[in-house]
C-alpha cells in the first residue's frame, strides 16, 4: 500500500494516506515502502541483491527500488507460474541500451504454462518495451526514460493481454512454450538466463493467480490518482454537509474533505471555502414609510392583505405605502431569500430615529442598569413614551403628566430599543437606546 503525500498550497496543509488494493487472489504485493516484504499475507517476500531504496513516483523517500543495470535484482522463492495469472508493476527506465534490460521474468520449466517476461531495449534506434509470453514477443515503441509506467500482463488459457495503465496495448494467443534452462524462480531486475539487468526504478509489484478483468485493471491504474477540487460556496442554510457526508459545518471557514474510492484509497480532496449568508428580514417602521433593516440586498415588498402578492415597483430598501395595511418584505442575497413578518402600517404612526421634532436629551446611553432619563426641554402637561424593539414591535407604552423629563426603565434584555415620545399636541420625537 503506497503512501501518498498531497501538499495543498491554498492553506498550507499537507497529509498522507495509505491506499488499499484489490486483494482477491493476490499472491504477492511488494509495496516497497522501506523493504521488500510481501504485503499480501502470503509471505512471498523478495530477496534484495544490490537494489537500493529510493523515491517513488510520488516523491516519497524509501518507497521504491533502484536497479543499477549492472548486477542489481530482487528474487523470489517461487516462480508464480500459474495457468491463469496477472503480473503488474510500476517501472521508470533510466537508460535503454542495445542489450535488453529485464524488468520482470518468470517461468517454471517443468510446467507448460509458458514463460512470461518484460524488458526494455533500444531496437532500430527506438526505445522499445518487449513483452514476452511463451514463444511470442510483442514490441511497443515510444518509451521515455525517467517516466513512470504501469505495466500489466494478463495470461488466460487462450489469450494474453498487455496493458500500460488501463490502455490495452496488444492481445496475443497464449503460448505454452517453456524454457529448458535458467532459474526456476521469478525475479525483478534481471532475466532468468544471461542476467540481463534493468536500469531504473520498480515500485508496487503484484502477482495474482487469476486473470484480472479490464475494469479491475482500470481501478488499479487510477488507484493513486487523486483529484484536488477547490470549492467556493455561499450557503443559505444554517449548516453544510461535506461532500463525503462525514462532517457538518455551521460557521464560515476553509475546510478539508476527503473522498475515498471502493478500495479505500483517496479519490478526491476538497478544499472548501465556506461562507454562510445570514439575512436580516426585520422591518423598521417610520412615520411615513417602512424600512428594511438589512442594507446591500435585493428587496421586494409584499401585500400581506392580498395573499403576499408582490407590489409592483416596490423594490427599494424603503417603502411608503399609500394606504393603511399589512406589509412584508422579501430580502434576498444571491440565491438566499428570507421574508419578514407582516407589519401593520398606519399613516402618522411609526418610528424614525432621525425624525426629531423636540429637542430631546437622552442619558445615560448606553445604560447599564436599565435606568435612563429623557430631558424634554419644556414642561408638558401630557406626554407618552413608547418603547419598541429594533424590529419595530411595541413593547410597552407609558404616560407622564406635567413634567419636563421622563425617568424610564428599559426592558431587561440587552439590545437596542427605539423610543418614541409624543405630546398631546401631536408633537413627537424618536431616540435610540442601547441597553447593556
Amino acid at each position: 500500500m503506497k503512501r501518498i503525500i498531497q501538499v495543498l498550497t491554498l492553506i498550507g496543509f499537507a497529509f498522507s494516506a495509505k491506499a488499499q488494493t484489490l486483494s482477491d487472489s493476490l499472491l504477492v504485493h511488494l509495496e516497497m515502502t522501506g523493504n521488500s516484504l510481501d504485503g499480501s499475507g502470503n509471505n512471498n517476500d523478495g530477496t534484495v541483491s544490490g537494489a537500493t531504496l529510493t523515491n517513488d513516483r510520488f516523491g516519497n523517500p524509501n518507497s521504491a527500488y533502484l536497479f543499477d543495470g549492472i548486477n542489481d535484482y530482487i528474487s523470489f522463492t517461487s516462480d508464480f507460474d500459474y495457468e491463469e495469472r496477472t503480473y503488474q508493476y510500476w517501472f521508470e527506465p533510466h537508460s535503454i541500451g542495445t542489450v535488453s534490460g529485464c524488468i520482470f521474468s518468470s517461468d517454471q520449466p517443468n510446467l507448460d504454462y509458458g514463460r512470461t517476461s518484460a524488458s526494455i531495449q533500444l531496437i532500430g534506434g527506438q526505445n522499445t518495451m518487449k513483452w514476452q509470453q511463451g514463444s511470442s514477443v510483442y514490441h511497443m515503441t515510444g518509451l521515455n526514460t525517467n517516466q513512470w509506467y504501469l505495466a500489466t500482463t494478463v495470461v488466460t488459457v487462450d489469450s494474453t493481454y498487455f496493458y500500460l495503465c488501463d490502455s490495452l496495448v496488444s492481445t496475443i494467443g497464449t503460448s505454452t512454450y517453456t524454457s529448458n534452462n535458467g532459474n526456476s524462480y521469478a525475479s525483478i531486475g534481471k532475466t532468468r538466463v544471461n542476467d540481463r539487468f534493468f536500469h531504473g526504478k520498480v515500485d508496487e509489484f503484484r502477482v495474482y493467480n487469476r486473470a484480472l478483468t479490464a475494469s479491475e485493471i482500470t481501478d488499479l491504474c487510477g488507484e493513486n490518482t487523486v483529484t484536488n477540487e477547490n470549492l467556493f460556496l455561499s450557503i443559505c442554510e444554517d449548516s453544510y454537509t461535506s461532500p463525503s457526508g462525514d462532517s457538518i459545518w455551521y460557521t464560515d471557514g476553509i475546510y478539508m474533505d476527503t473522498i475515498y474510492n471502493t478500495f479505500g484509497s483517496i479519490d478526491s480532496i476538497y478544499t472548501i471555502n465556506l461562507s454562510f449568508i445570514e439575512i436580516d428580514s426585520s422591518i423598521l417602521q417610520t412615520n411615513s414609510s417602512l424600512l428594511a433593516v438589512m442594507t446591500g440586498a435585493n428587496y421586494q415588498w409584499l401585500d400581506c392583505d392580498n395573499g403576499y402578492s408582490a407590489i409592483s415597483g416596490a423594490t427599494n430598501q424603503s417603502f411608503s405605502p399609500s394606504i393603511t395595511g399589512s406589509y412584508a418584505v422579501a430580502v434576498s442575497i444571491a440565491n438566499c431569500v428570507d421574508t419578514s413578518d407582516c407589519i401593520r402600517f398606519e399613516k402618522g404612526i411609526g418610528l424614525d430615529e432621525f425624525d426629531i421634532s423636540l429637542k430631546l436629551n437622552l442619558h445615560p446611553n448606553p445604560t447599564r442598569d436599565g435606568l435612563f432619563t429623557i430631558e424634554l426641554g419644556n414642561k408638558h402637561e401630557n406626554i407618552s413614551l413608547s418603547i419598541y424593539s429594533i424590529e419595530g414591535k411595541l413593547i410597552r407604552k407609558e404616560n407622564y403628566f406635567d413634567t419636563d423629563e421622563i425617568l424610564g426603565i428599559s426592558p431587561k434584555e440587552e439590545g437596542i430599543y427605539l423610543l418614541k415620545v409624543q405630546t398631546n399636541e401631536n408633537q413627537f420625537g424618536h431616540l435610540k437606546l442601547i441597553n447593556l
